[in-house]
């Protein structure tokens, strides 16, 4: 039905991208199931909405400049394509070069800048990022959120379908995977780290209580669990608070 009803058409904006979603049926009442869906592209246009500007100068003004995060946005300018990664594909086992059509779509403004998707940046901005999270909401003198509320972004739901939909020691806060027995990845953690993957085979995980986040960036898509096994295990590894866990990952 999301292919049918061209939620990603060249021409539909955010406003007409959730206009299409709400015409479709749900896929179970709510609270009766849990699915990685659309909502964080939803949620992009009701900040667009509740702001009264687009949601793409919302992101700059109310986060990428308060934060010093210089190169992040929905396209690399033309200054600044020398810098663009190149993207790769994986093909018969192999790691090929996409080719320039791949990459155009990040050369300019696309038409529905998304709430789940689509933003380019580097390691040093999205590393601070991740230090905003780990320092509860506050970084160099500039706070974005409240502790209370990234508390609550990192508590997984326990009573939802979304608490068991990753497997064991594995639940779903708001916006993030968030481990809720270390064990699992064989780290010694509370229910604090919260972590997520990008469309282009990335990772970041954030642990509040090891003051320690990490951010792993390859550039094969579409995603592949292939470079991130093992990334968050052997970090702690590394640093030696980790312990040896029997995985079959």
């Amino acid at each position: 039905m999301y292919a049918e009803s061209r939620l990603w058409g060249e021409s539909v904006d955010l406003e007409e991208f959730c206009e299409r979603v709400g015409a479709l049926p749900l896929a179970f009442q709510p609270g009766e199931g849990w699915q990685y869906s659309v909502s964080t592209d939803v949620l992009g246009y009701v900040v667009q909405e509740a702001s009264g500007k687009p949601f793409a100068e919302f992101l700059e003004e109310r986060i990428f400049e308060p934060l010093g995060m210089r190169d992040t946005g929905f396209f690399v300018p033309e200054e600044k394509v020398a810098r663009f990664s190149q993207l790769y594909y994986q093909a018969s086992g192999k790691i090929v070069k996409q080719d320039d059509e791949g990459r155009a779509a990040y050369l300019s403004m696309p038409v529905m800048p998304s709430g789940g998707a689509g933003l380019v940046s580097t390691l040093d901005d999205y590393g601070r990022f991740c230090a905003l999270l780990v320092n509860g909401g506050e970084l160099d003198g500039v706070r974005l959120l409240e502790e209370e509320t990234v508390l609550c972004m990192a508590t997984p739901e326990r009573d939802s379908p979304a608490a068991t939909a990753f497997g064991p020691g594995m639940g779903f806060g708001l916006g993030f995977l968030v481990v809720r027995d270390g064990a699992s990845i064989g780290a010694p953690l509370r229910t604090s780290q919260m972590s997520w993957g990008g469309m282009a085979s990335t990772e970041f995980f954030v642990n509040p209580d090891q003051r320690l986040f990490g951010v792993f960036m390859t550039q094969v898509m579409p995603s592949s669990g292939t470079f991130k096994v093992g990334f968050e295990r052997e970090v702690y590894r590394a640093l030696g608070v980790a312990r040896e866990v029997e995985t079959g990952r």
